[in-house]
C-alpha cells in the first residue's frame, strides 16, 4: 500500500556494474546490460518494512565485474530470461543496502514496475513467457483443443447419418415387408471395403480393442489415416443399415485428434496417451450429450492406470465436447417419463440384473466366435458380399436390426410396443399379446450375430449401441412376460431404461459408465438405485462367465492382455524380436577345437550355438565345457564340436509368450536360451535383459502417474540404466 520496491538495474560498462535505479511494485531485479543484449544476473526480495512505513531500503547493486556467460546453475530462472540464476540472486542480497540509495515514499505506486517495464522493452523475452506460460498450461489448452475437434467430427457424423437414413429410408413401405432392406447393407459395406482397400491402402483396425492395448502400452501412436478413415467408413455402414453403432469409429476417432495433436507437439508419452483420453471422452460427450460418461469411459475403458490429475483435462474436453454437441446438434437421445420407482420392484430389479448377466456373456461369446470365424476368411470381396447380404436378409425379416436401433429404443420408451411389428412379415399374424415379447425376443438373440457379421464383413462399427438396443429390448421383454403371468405390474419405461444399463455393463465391464450414461442420456437420475443394482449384478455375473470384456477379450486370446496380473501384463506388451541378442558365432558339427579356439579368440561371448549346414539348432557348446582342453594342442585336429556340444535345457520357440518364456528360464534356472523359428536358430534370450527391459516398461509407466517433473526424472533414470551383462 504505502510500502514500495526499489531495484537496481546494473549497467555493463568497460567490464564493471553501473548502479541505476528503478522503482515498481511487483518485484527487484539486477540486470548486466552489455554492449549487445541485457543478461539478467539475480532477483531478490527488497526488504520491506510493516504497512503503513511508507518507505523501503532497496537492495546494493553489487561491485563485482558482470559476467557474460550464462549461468549453470540447476535453479530456475523465475520466468527473468535465460541468464537470471540464483546465485546472482545471493550476490545481491549478500550485498546489502545501497549507501547512495534514495528513499521511495508513497506516491511512488505510479511508477511502472521493473518487470512490467522489462516485458514492454524485451520483446524476444514477452515470446519466451509466452511459450512458458503455454508450457505450463499446455494440457488444460489442449484439451479444450481436442475436445472442440472431437465433438465437431462426432456431431457432423451424427448429422450426416440421420440425413442419409432420413433419406434411405424415406422410400420404404411402413406396411409391409420391404424388398430394399436386403440390399441396403451390401451398398454400405461395399463402399466401406473399397475405401479401405482403394483409399486408406492398408488395413484398419475396428473395436476398441486395438486402442486399448495402444494406450496402454510403453507408446500411445495412432496413425493420422484414423481421424477420418474410421468416419469415413462408418457413416455408409450405419447409414445403409448396417446393424453396429457409432461409438467405437468416434472414441477412435477422438483418440486419433488428440493423439495426433500431442505428436505434432512433440509432447511426452503420457501427454499423448491423456490427450488420446480426452479426445475420446469428448466424442462419447457429444454424441450422447453426456460428458460425466465419457470421462468415466475413459477411465473405466481406455485408461488402466491413472490419476487424480488426469481427471481435469477429461473434465475439460469432455465438457467441451458437451457444449459443442448442445450448441451444434441440440436436443436429448431418450425421453424418460418416470415418478420414480418403488419398492415393491426391488425383487424384480435383481432378476434383470441376473439375466442381463447372462446375456451379455452371450454376447461376448458370439461376438468372438463370430470375428475368429470371419479371420479366416480370406477373400474380403467374397466376404463382404456374403455378410453384407446375410445382415440384408435379417434386416427383411427384422427391421429393428436397421443401423444403430435407437428409433426402437424410443418406441419403447413412448409405450408404443404394437410399432415393433410394422414392417414386417409378422405384422399380419395379428396383434396376440405375447407376438411381440417373442419377437423381441428374436430380435435379442440375433442382434449379436447382426453385429459381428456387419463387421466381420468390412463394415466399420462397434458394439455399444446394439449392447443398449438389447438391453431396451430385455427390459421390454422382461416386464411383458412379467404382466402377461400375472405376477406383477411394472413400470416398462424404467425397466427399458435399466436393462440398458445392465447389458452395457456386463458386455463392456464398465458399470459406472453404463449408470452415468443412461442416467444422463435419460434424465433418469431418479432410477440411481435400481441403476447401480442391476448394472453391478450384471457385471459380477457376466465376469464370472466371461473373465474378460468383449474389448479385452480378443487381447487375452493372443496373450496381450491379463485381467488381473499386472505383471503379465507387463510382459505381453514386449516383443521378443526386440530382446533376440544375435551376436552369438555359430559352429557345425565338424568344427575342431582348434577352429574353436580361434573364434573363441574372436568373440565377446561364451556360448556357442551349433547348427547344420540348414540352419537348424542341434546344441550349444559352454566355454566351461571346453576349458579342460582349450591348452591341448594334440586335440585340435581330434575333438570336434559334436564332440564337446550339450544339449540348451529350454529351447524358446520365437511365437512363444512371455510370460511362458520367463516360466521357463525359472524352471530350468538359465540365463540364456537359444530362439528357433520352426526349428532354425535365430538367436538368444536372456533372462537378464527381459528384467531390465521389464523394469525401464514399469518404470515408464510409473511416470504417466505422476507430476511433469517427476516424469522427467524417471525417463532420465531410464535412459541411464547400464546395460545387463553380456552372458551370465
Amino acid at each position: 500500500m504505502g510500502a514500495m520496491i526499489r531495484a537496481f538495474v546494473v549497467v555493463h560498462r568497460g567490464g564493471q556494474c553501473a548502479e541505476r535505479q528503478w522503482r515498481g511494485t511487483s518485484g527487484t531485479a539486477v540486470e548486466c546490460r552489455g554492449p549487445s543484449r541485457p543478461a539478467v544476473l539475480g532477483r531478490g526480495p527488497a526488504r520491506v518494512p510493516r504497512f503503513g512505513a511508507g518507505r523501503a531500503e532497496p537492495l546494493r547493486a553489487p561491485s563485482h565485474p558482470c559476467p557474460r556467460r550464462p549461468c549453470r546453475a540447476r535453479n530456475p530462472c523465475h520466468g527473468m530470461g535465460a541468464g537470471l540464476c540464483a546465485a546472482g540472486m545471493q550476490r545481491a542480497q549478500s550485498a546489502g543496502p545501497a549507501p547512495n540509495a534514495r528513499r521511495t515514499g508513497r506516491n511512488a505506486s505510479k511508477v511502472v514496475p521493473l518487470q512490467l517495464a522489462h516485458f514492454i522493452s524485451n520483446p524476444n523475452d514477452r515470446v519466451a513467457r509466452c511459450i512458458r506460460w503455454f508450457g505450463r498450461h499446455r494440457l488444460i489448452l489442449l484439451s479444450i483443443l481436442v475436445g472442440f475437434l472431437a465433438g465437431m467430427l462426432a456431431v457432423l457424423l451424427k448429422i450426416f447419418i440421420h440425413f442419409l437414413q432420413d433419406w434411405l429410408k424415406g422410400g420404404l413401405d411402413p406396411s409391409g415387408p420391404n424388398w430394399r432392406l436386403i440390399v441396403l447393407p451390401v451398398v454400405g459395406v461395399l463402399i466401406s471395403v473399397l475405401f479401405v482397400r482403394f483409399v486408406l491402402r492398408r488395413p484398419l483396425a475396428k473395436g476398441l480393442s486395438s486402442l486399448i492395448y495402444a494406450m496402454s502400452g510403453e507408446k500411445t501412436s495412432i496413425p493420422r489415416s484414423h481421424t477420418y478413415a474410421h468416419l469415413l467408413t462408418s457413416a455408409p455402414t450405419v447409414a445403409f443399415g448396417g446393424s453396429v453403432g457409432l461409438e467405437a469409429p468416434i472414441v477412435l476417432t477422438g483418440a486419433a485428434v488428440g493423439d495426433n495433436v500431442a505428436q505434432s507437439l512433440r509432447l511426452s508419452n503420457q501427454e499423448r496417451t491423456l490427450l488420446a483420453a480426452c479426445g475420446s471422452a469428448a466424442g462419447i460427450a457429444a454424441i450422447f450429450n453426456s460428458p460425466v460418461a465419457g470421462v468415466v469411459l475413459a477411465f473405466e475403458v481406455l485408461l488402466t492406470e491413472v490419476t487424480a490429475p488426469a481427471f481435469v483435462p477429461l473434465l475439460i474436453a469432455a465438457a467441451t465436447g458437451a457444449v459443442v454437441s448442445r450448441v451444434t446438434y441440440s436436443g436429448q437421445l431418450f425421453f424418460l417419463i418416470t415418478q420414480g420407482w418403488v419398492m415393491r420392484a426391488l425383487p424384480y430389479y435383481v432378476v434383470l440384473g441376473l439375466g442381463c448377466g447372462l446375456l451379455s456373456a452371450y454376447i461376448i461369446r458370439v461376438s468372438f466366435f463370430m470375428e475368429r470365424l470371419f479371420t479366416r476368411w480370406k477373400s474380403t470381396y467374397i466376404k463382404a458380399l456374403v455378410g453384407s447380404l446375410a445382415v440384408g436378409i435379417l434386416l427383411f425379416l427384422m427391421p429393428p436390426l436397421y443401423g444403430e436401433g435407437y428409433d426402437t429404443v424410443a418406441v419403447l420408451f413412448a409405450g408404443q410396443s404394437s410399432q415393433l411389428l410394422d414392417g414386417t412379415v409378422f405384422q399380419d399374424l395379428g396383434q396376440t399379446l405375447w407376438l411381440p415379447v417373442l419377437f423381441s425376443v428374436a430380435i435379442i438373440l440375433v442382434k449379436v450375430v447382426a453385429t459381428a457379421v456387419t463387421v466381420g464383413a468390412g463394415g466399420n462399427g462397434g458394439i455399444f449401441a446394439p449392447s443398449l438396443f438389447t438391453g431396451a429390448l430385455v427390459g421390454f421383454a422382461f416386464t411383458q412376460t412379467v404382466g402377461l403371468l400375472g405376477l406383477a405390474e411394472l413400470n416398462q419405461s424404467n425397466f427399458v431404461a435399466v436393462a440398458m444399463a445392465g447389458v452395457l455393463a456386463g458386455v463392456i465391464h464398465a458399470p459406472l459408465t453404463a449408470i452415468f450414461l443412461i442416467a444422463e442420456v435419460t434424465g433418469g437420475y431418479v432410477l440411481f438405485i435400481p441403476l447401480m443394482i442391476v448394472a453391478a449384478l450384471s457385471y459380477v455375473v457376466s465376469r464370472i462367465f466371461e473373465p474378460y470384456s468383449v474389448y479385452t477379450k480378443i487381447l487375452a486370446s493372443q496373450g496381450m492382455w491379463s485381467q488381473h496380473n499386472h505383471d503379465r501384463t507387463v510382459l505381453a506388451r514386449m516383443d521378443l524380436d526386440a530382446l533376440l541378442e544375435t551376436d552369438f558365432a555359430t559352429v557345425t558339427p565338424q568344427t575342431t577345437l582348434g577352429e574353436l579356439a580361434e573364434i573363441i579368440a574372436q568373440s565377446t561371448r561364451n556360448i556357442f550355438p551349433v547348427v547344420n549346414p540348414n540352419g537348424k539348432l542341434l546344441g550349444v557348446i559352454y566355454l566351461d565345457d571346453i576349458r579342460p582342453y582349450m591348452f591341448r594342442t594334440d586335440l585340435y585336429q581330434v575333438l570336434v564340436a559334436d564332440d564337446v556340444m550339450n544339449r540348451p535345457p529350454a529351447v524358446i520357440e520365437r511365437d512363444l509368450e512371455m510370460a511362458r518364456v520367463m516360466r521357463l528360464f525359472e524352471k530350468h534356472r538359465a540365463w540364456n536360451l537359444p530362439v528357433t523359428d520352426k526349428g532354425r536358430y535365430v538367436g538368444f534370450v536372456s533372462q537378464s535383459r527381459i528384467l531390465s527391459t521389464y523394469r525401464r516398461t514399469l518404470m515408464l509407466q510409473e511416470s504417466t502417474r505422476q507430476p511433469d517433473e517427476m516424469s522427467e526424472m524417471a525417463a532420465a533414470e531410464v535412459l541411464s540404466e547400464p546395460e545387463p551383462p553380456r552372458d551370465v
